[in-house]
């Protein structure tokens, strides 16, 4: 069976699992995982191995998401692009999507909208209104509030009182992408005002710029479109990545930190990365089990 669809097997069974898990004595429920099972060998395998798997993983709470059992499951199961770190992310997180953007409310009243494959932790109280994102992207709209707003994203820190502005982890960089208002970002001693138009990237303390972009260019994600223009190969990669199952390897470190430009659609992704990958004088191949690898042409 390809990965993918053992993937959408393992959801499906997931979905019932979950569900039977909050309603075990629901009859309906039953009759559904029941149906599922008789349906052939490989559906009634995928949920003998995901309920085995996960009572093996020693998680035994409810998990927040269905894809919470997912990635546990897959992970445990073998599947080459499932690691410990999505699973540990998957979790942890609040609030997260999966191959789409998503939007969402915060505890605070504030809207976030989060990008496909990304995540967060909502920790407001009534004294603040604190968030952390644990990956992908996410576009605030905060509103303002005595309660101060704080992302954490990494090892920065963004506060706003009320704004709108993009946060995103992006091949081990973070950025800060503002569209209205101003933005207070700091890392241990170290603190950085930013305003409209501005574009904020930290990698380390020995890697940091900051450079002025049309508002139009931020966060167009939410619009199904990613400008690339100076990115590396492996940043841009690493969006594309957020709408396709299984991570993206690149062969040779200069291939990824190769700079490329482009306006693609995100609607259809791979495509959009083959595209990319061309542009910089990559390949890009299917490597059953373990996602795409791109390579020098």
């Amino acid at each position: 069976m390809l990965e993918d669809q053992r993937e959408i097997l393992m959801r499906e069974a997931a979905d019932i699992f979950l569900r039977l898990r909050e309603d075990p004595d629901n009859v309906e429920l039953q009759a559904r995982r029941d149906a599922f099972c008789a349906r052939g060998t490989q559906e009634n395998n995928a949920y003998l191995e995901l309920v085995k798997t996960w009572k093996a993983s020693g998680v035994m709470h409810a998990p927040k998401t269905l894809r919470s059992v997912v990635l546990v499951a897959c992970g445990l199961l073998g599947l080459g692009y499932i690691t410990y770190e999505p699973m540990r992310i998957a979790l942890l997180a609040d609030v997260s999507s999966r191959n789409a953007p998503l939007q969402t409310i915060l505890a605070s009243g504030d809207k976030a909208l989060l990008d496909a494959d990304s995540a967060l932790i909502d920790k407001t109280d009534g004294l603040g209104r604190d968030v952390t994102l644990l990956e992908g992207a996410a576009y605030f709209d905060v509103k303002s509030d005595a309660r101060p707003f704080s992302i954490q994203i990494g090892e920065v820190t963004v506060r706003v009182v009320g704004t709108t502005f993009e946060t995103a982890i992006v091949d081990e960089a973070v950025t800060i992408s503002v569209v209205t208002g101003r933005v207070n970002v700091t890392h241990e001693n170290e603190s950085w005002d930013l305003s409209a138009g501005d574009h904020f990237t930290w990698m380390s303390k020995q890697a940091v710029s900051l450079e002025q972009r049309a508002i139009s260019d931020m966060a167009t994600w939410r619009g199904d479109r990613l400008i690339v223009d100076g990115m590396t190969l492996g940043q841009a990669a690493a969006i594309i990545e957020r709408r396709l199952i299984g991570p993206v390897f690149f062969t040779t470190d200069r291939l990824r930190n190769t700079r490329v430009t482009g306006n693609l659609d995100l609607t259809e992704p791979l495509v959009a990365l083959r595209l990319l990958a061309e542009t910089g004088g990559g390949r890009v191949y299917h490597a059953p089990g373990l996602g795409r690898v791109i390579t020098a042409r």
